[in-house]
């Protein structure tokens, strides 16, 4: 049995940060698996959790001490979703590291401005050395690994690009799923409600979903707008607060279960994100049997297949004509809904996705 560390930064399982716990608890059906995080802002019953699924939280209060309890543990191979100091201490481990490629997202410095704010020279000079840096601290990770995993074919192709690294596909899985389908379709005179989840700054494109669905109002097109999503930038979520109709609705740190709820009640949803390095919202919104339409960024063509399970947009205006076509078509929404459906079933779900992640740790342990 292979003993495995799983070494991530936070304690919780919001968003896109509950993957290595999610990872954990499938592996721990093979081998014997520990999970390092640290202690600050401990998710409530995260650790009796996963003791339940017969895995191990170790909080660790700084990367020496990582480092000094992994050495304690003796694990055979570490799987790493965590930044550059962390790796640091795995790499000292002297054990094999498996890195998450979760994709670069570069211009951060810009986060701080609202779209309707101009961004000056020295702004832009001091965002392209921020960029540098971040490349940096990237390669660096990608250099400390043994074995780097893209979480899709878009990031595969970024880390030969941008780092000459070479990867191997493995897709995230889908933990938010219905406990009971049940579709309704004799209810398609209700205002349709197009949803949309992510954290609060300006590259996941909000303002750009307002400014469609007003045009669709303006249309004559009755429809409500749901966003939610985690606090990241306050000064973007006011500006949202002020730009949006009262027909919008903007949810702020809302709980797995009121997620659930979202993608039950929804009927279309919809991204923006110009950083879609997986969008795990699209494919927990396809267990629910819900289409989407996403602006064409990143690995959106892998998300949503073109006319199938939804719609990828080449532009703005073509958003537009994709949410009308959606919002004045119940029968194709649940057509594309199902095929939505059905497909993330083969593509992601997490007992196959684990199977893939203990096949590489087998052949580098193997070697």
């Amino acid at each position: 049995m292979i003993k495995i560390a799983v070494v991530t930064k936070s304690a919780t399982t919001k968003s896109g940060a509950r993957v290595p716990f999610e990872l954990a608890t499938y592996l721990a059906k093979f081998h014997n698996v520990l999970v390092f995080a640290q202690k600050k802002n401990t998710e409530k019953n995260l650790e009796p959790f996963l003791k339940s699924k017969n895995v191990q939280l170790i909080f660790y209060q700084n990367p020496i001490d990582l480092l000094l309890k992994l050495r304690k543990e003796k694990v055979d191979i570490i799987s790493f979703h965590a930044t550059l100091s962390e790796a640091i201490s795995a790499k000292l481990a002297l054990k094999p590291i498996v890195q998450t490629y979760y994709g670069t997202q570069f211009d951060a410095y810009l986060e701080k401005f609202t779209p309707d704010q101009k961004i000056s020279f020295y702004d832009t000079v001091l965002n392209r050395i921020l960029n540098y840096l971040i490349w940096l601290n990237k390669k660096i990770l990608s250099m400390l690994a043994t074995k780097v995993i893209a979480i899709s074919k878009y990031t595969q192709k970024e880390l030969k690009k941008l780092f000459s690294v070479n990867s191997k596909v493995i897709y995230l899985g889908v933990s938010l799923k219905p406990k009971n389908l049940n579709r309704d379709l004799s209810s398609v005179n209700h205002k349709p409600v197009i949803l949309s989840i992510s954290r609060f700054t300006p590259y996941k494109g909000f303002h750009h979903l307002i400014e469609a669905v007003e045009k669709l109002r303006r249309s004559g097109l009755p429809i409500k707008l749901i966003i939610a999503g985690s606090l990241g930038k306050k000064r973007y979520l006011e500006y949202l607060q002020r730009i949006k109709n009262k027909n919008n609705q903007i949810l702020v740190n809302v709980s797995d279960k009121q997620l659930i709820n979202l993608y039950r009640k929804c009927d279309i949803y919809a991204s923006c994100d110009r950083y879609l390095f997986f969008g795990l919202p699209i494919a927990e919104a396809a267990y629910f049997a819900k289409p989407a339409i996403a602006l064409n960024f990143a690995a959106a063509k892998e998300l949503i297949v073109h006319k199938k399970s939804g719609f990828v947009a080449q532009s703005t205006e073509e958003l537009y004509k994709y949410l009308k076509i959606l919002v004045g078509n119940p029968q194709l929404r649940h057509k594309m809904g199902i095929w939505a459906m059905k497909n993330a079933r083969k593509q992601f779900d997490w007992t196959q996705i684990t199977l893939l992640y203990k096949q590489v740790f087998v052949e580098i342990l193997n070697k």
